[in-house]
């Protein structure tokens, strides 16, 4: 029992460890020393190691830690909630180690506590529910052993412990977990939400994706594109629902042969938002097939807004957006832990519109025709190349993004070592890359053509669409592609990046892993983004179900009766020897399933009593309950309220109330005396009361 508490307590104090942990905000020493002491813990709790820390330098340490925790407040942390949670885990690994006494073990309980509730602060993903789940079970198991050991050192109190845990003991604290967080869904869901913008505050921003600034070296988004993280949920909500398309962010005009950026920071146009409602264009197409979406941004520190097609409205809850002079837009004031919005866009077709094209002024023109000071001189003779037989400028550009999709491979691996000119080692050289060296090829040679062009970062559609009807786009879809401006048709799309051959396999964690983000995004929704008005939006749905199923019981009724009138004779002639056999066998275990689970359980603990070296009062209990049942089969009850001895004087039958009587002197010596020398005792009295029935 004592192993058993000790192992509960680092159980319930490595539960909010890992909370922490998966928030993925706690500094790499504070993890590696917390989760060094929690395995010494558990050595010594194993009594594998003996180790006791000095309390002379236990005092030392607080005392040194309480000096130093203004200058991590002031100096190194810088912020309340890092300096506060440093401090909790510096305590932990002092308790952790040092811990003997009871009001040790309940400081540990405390600080396991405190734990779990700065994991609550610091993440918002489900990942925390799942630590949680463990924690309160811990926790019940750690209050349940607690009481049994302090009953155990209790001279005045009888316990008996089990030798392993107990599957009653499981099955209950198993059950108090449901039950508590039954309770406790119940309560969130009804209860208003009041804290919430004050931890969505507190809590910082968890995920950083670069590449989507003013600034992207090649290279950047490929690396980028070796995560799995998601990035944003989208929902298609109209009839039509594309595939295949771009979600656009950001774009860039100036290249100096490593890095994309733009040179010329213009204004950036500030769009008002009265409402929640903004047109985003002055001019729009007559017939073009126009779609709507919602899209959820996780907490990724960007504020740029991600666009299909072109868009024309915007639904945000934003007082104000920017838009960049190359075509983007931005949320400046946007939360911190995220943000949704709703995008009205239709999509680019091959007919265009000359009255919707963009007009480049003459120095906007020079901008994005501009070349890296140090060009190759092979890449003329290579645009040239691309583009041979193109009868206009909109020729050459398709020729080019065909010919580079099919002379050139994909890989997401980088050059061993970084080239002096990355892009023709590209194109000459390793003819293979990613889409940041295809989008930048292409830029570059269209500018060679003397077509205007630059390089957009986002994101492509990866067509997953999980059950609950989320498109999930994650940092591996990050993508670079190239608008080229052409005459009267304005900025024009084109991707010269090839297919990845991987990117359709999908192995047995990946698919976890989705299915583990629709749970998320679940999560997300309804739990860390659950307000009143999805409080009340909640209460009316409930409201309306369950007016409908008081109305429609009475047809499911009649809809039941006709297929039993109907259905069920046709399917009792095709399968009614299965359904017999199956009501037959049901019926058969349910009689004599029980006595045989039963028997089989008792014949195990029988063999595992006889083949022990050691005896204990539970072996007592099994082996009475044994002979018990001997007697029953010959018609001998034993009353509940008579004691052994009592039952074994009371018999009739002389010889029956002999035996009896050495079985109960015997149990009586292995129940209260430990004596192990009666248990080949007891099993001579079975044998003997067998053969005694038998002859009867």
């Amino acid at each position: 029992m004592e192993r058993l508490y000790q192992f509960s307590l680092l159980g319930l104090l490595t539960s909010g460890y890992l909370a922490v942990v998966s928030s993925g905000l706690l500094d790499l020493p504070t993890a590696v020393l917390t989760g060094l002491a929690l395995i010494l813990r558990g050595l010594m709790a194993a009594g594998l190691v003996q180790f006791q820390a000095p309390p002379k330098l236990t005092l030392i340490a607080t005392l040194a830690y309480i000096g130093f925790y203004p200058l991590d407040y002031f100096v190194l942390s810088q912020d309340f909630i890092p300096a506060t949670i440093h401090l909790v885990f510096f305590l932990s690994v002092l308790r952790i180690l040092t811990a003997q006494t009871e009001r040790d073990y309940l400081y540990v309980q405390l600080l396991a506590l405190l734990e779990i509730l700065g994991a609550c602060i610091l993440s918002a993903q489900l990942n925390f529910l799942v630590f949680l789940v463990i924690f309160i079970l811990f926790g019940l198991l750690s209050l349940a052993a607690g009481e049994l050991r302090r009953a155990s050192l209790d001279p005045q109190t009888a316990v008996v412990a089990p030798r392993r845990l107990s599957l009653r003991l499981i099955g209950f604290l198993s059950v108090s977990c449901v039950m508590i967080f039954t309770l406790a869904a119940g309560l969130f869901f009804l209860l208003p939400r009041t804290a919430h913008a004050a931890f969505r505050q507190m809590t910082p921003a968890r995920y950083h994706l670069p590449g989507f600034s003013n600034e992207v070296t090649l290279g950047e988004i490929g690396e980028v594109k070796q995560s799995n993280e998601p990035v944003m949920y989208i929902k298609m909500l109209g009839d039509y629902q594309p595939r295949d398309i771009h979600w656009r962010g950001s774009a860039l005009q100036s290249f100096d042969g490593k890095r994309w950026f733009n040179a010329r920071f213009k204004q950036d146009q500030v769009i008002k938002i009265d409402g929640q409602m903004v047109g985003l264009v002055s001019k729009r197409p007559v017939n073009a097939r126009r779609f709507y979406y919602e899209v959820r941004v996780k907490d990724i520190a960007s504020d740029v807004l991600f666009f299909a097609g072109k868009p024309e409205f915007l639904a945000i809850d934003q007082r104000e957006i920017l838009k960049t002079s190359t075509g983007g837009y931005r949320a400046p004031l946007r939360p911190p832990t995220g943000f949704r919005y709703i995008g009205y866009s239709y999509m680019d077709t091959i007919v265009f519109d000359r009255n919707l094209a963009e007009q480049l002024t003459e120095s906007d023109r020079a901008a994005y025709l501009a070349l890296p000071p140090k060009l190759d001189p092979r890449m003329t003779g290579l645009a040239m190349q691309l583009t041979a037989g193109s009868k206009n400028k909109f020729e050459e550009a398709r020729s080019m993004e065909f010919r580079l999709q099919r002379m050139y491979g994909y890989t997401l691996q980088l050059p061993e070592t970084e080239p002096a000119d990355p892009l023709a080692h590209f194109l000459f050289e390793r003819r293979k890359g990613h889409c940041e060296y295809f989008a930048s090829a292409m830029a570059v040679l269209l500018r060679l053509r003397g077509i205007p062009s630059r390089v957009v970062t986002g994101f492509q559609d990866n067509g997953e669409d999980p059950v609950n009807g989320w498109r999930i786009v994650r940092a591996a879809d990050a993508h670079s592609w190239v608008e080229g401006y052409l005459q009267d048709q304005g900025w024009v799309v084109f991707d010269p990046t090839p297919a990845d051959p991987a990117a359709g396999q999908l192995g047995l964690l990946t698919r976890i892993s989705r299915v583990w983000d629709s749970l998320e995004l679940f999560w997300t929704d309804w739990v860390v983004g659950y307000d009143l008005d999805r409080q009340i939006s909640l209460a009316a749905r409930m409201q309306r179900s369950s007016r409908g199923a008081g109305s429609q019981w009475l047809d499911r009724l009649a809809a039941a009766t006709t297929w039993f009138q109907e259905e069920f004779p046709k399917q009792a002639k095709t399968k009614g020897m299965p359904l017999v056999g199956g009501v037959i066998l049901a019926v058969l275990l349910y009689i004599y399933g029980p006595p045989v689970w039963r028997g089989g359980k008792r014949r195990y603990r029988l063999g595992r009593i006889r083949n022990s070296s050691s005896g204990a009062a539970n072996d007592a209990t099994v082996l009475y309950e044994q002979m018990l049942e001997l007697l029953h089969k010959r018609g001998i009850e034993k009353p509940v309220w008579l004691t052994p001895v009592e039952f074994a004087r009371i018999i009739p039958e002389p010889g029956t109330a002999g035996l009896v009587a050495d079985f109960t002197d015997a149990y009586l010596q292995l129940r209260y005396g430990g004596n192990r020398e009666a248990v080949p005792r007891m099993f001579s009295l079975i044998a003997r009361l067998e053969q005694d029935g038998v002859r009867r």
